[in-house]
């Protein structure tokens, strides 16, 4: 009987899983260990901590049990179940920056402590720095995460995004002047 599952292909087993034909949580297992290494592939290049990655590739899953019934086959399911990986890394990302902007902070004031904000008061850099970053756009916000959070590349980033590496750096630096901007207007109310 085994066999005979893993020889289906994906879409049987996915018409097979919305219909809810008799053993169609098993049929949605062998469909998620199928996923299963590029999905916590997928969580660690966003999240670059493997128990991290472990822990968004499971509760992705778990999301997927709960949610199969929603998929619409608009898309591949791969894309799918990327697109739900995507949203939790994203949301334990923004729970792990809550409690600790530490290595994000340090490296935007690196960059910007010279040129653009006189020196804070003691406990202040934190302050201003969060509050500059909680009022950028998603957008912007969301590529310097990419960058000073999940520390990726230019090139990693252009990939994750889906344009072009010269549009991606164009991005960064529009969104890292917004920040500086936003971090100068902090400092100066």
């Amino acid at each position: 009987m085994q066999n005979k599952i893993q020889e289906l292909s994906e879409q049987s087993m996915i018409s097979s899983i919305l219909a809810q034909s008799p053993g169609w949580r098993d049929l949605l297992s062998v469909l998620l260990s199928r996923h299963h290494e590029s999905l916590l592939i997928r969580c660690h290049l966003y999240l670059r901590n493997r128990q991290d990655a472990e822990d968004a590739a499971q509760e992705t899953e778990l999301r997927v049990f709960r949610a199969i019934q929603s998929f619409r086959m608009d898309s591949s399911f791969r894309t799918w179940l990327f697109a739900i990986a995507d949203r939790q890394c994203h949301d334990l990302a923004r729970k792990r920056s809550r409690h600790m902007l530490g290595d994000q902070i340090r490296a935007l004031i690196e960059i910007h402590e010279d040129s653009l904000v006189p020196e804070p008061g003691p406990g202040e850099t934190r302050d201003l720095v969060s509050a500059a970053l909680t009022k950028l756009p998603r957008r912007e916000r969301d590529i310097l995460m990419l960058r000073f959070h999940a520390d990726l590349s230019f090139q990693d980033m252009a990939g994750y995004l889906g344009i072009g590496l010269s549009a991606t750096k164009m991005r960064f630096y529009r969104a890292l002047e917004l920040f500086g901007n936003r971090l100068q207007r902090e400092h100066l109310v």
